[in-house]
């Protein structure tokens, strides 16, 4: 379904700082291109890579790699020292094992 003439205070707005709402629909817009293929295999010769939607999505990947047990522990370092965490981050980890903001002899 289409809205052709929406009431531009009902459109949806993201922050993808610092980008803008209407990049989103420009890239989407973009054609299909093997060019980053090709700079990853030269850059990166015999390595693999992945490409994934989100943060989320590469953080899944990767700790399903590591075939972490629910007993493990995954632990969160900032460079900032800053206390906040996202909870996007944490309940991907939790699908997995535990998370800390300190090393454990589980980590």
């Amino acid at each position: 379904m289409y809205i052709i003439n929406p009431d531009q205070y009902l459109l949806p707005s993201y922050s993808i700082s610092p980008f803008r709402t209407l990049d989103i629909s420009s890239n989407n817009k973009l054609p299909e291109n093997e060019a980053i293929d090709t700079y990853f295999q030269k850059r990166f010769t015999g390595r693999q890579f992945s490409y994934c939607n989100d943060g989320k999505g590469a953080i899944y990947k990767a700790l399903e790699y590591y075939r972490l047990e629910k007993e493990d522990t995954v632990t969160i370092l900032t460079t900032t020292d800053n206390f906040y965490i996202s909870g996007c981050v944490t309940a991907e980890i939790e699908k997995f094992c535990n998370w800390s903001r300190e090393m454990t002899p589980k980590t």
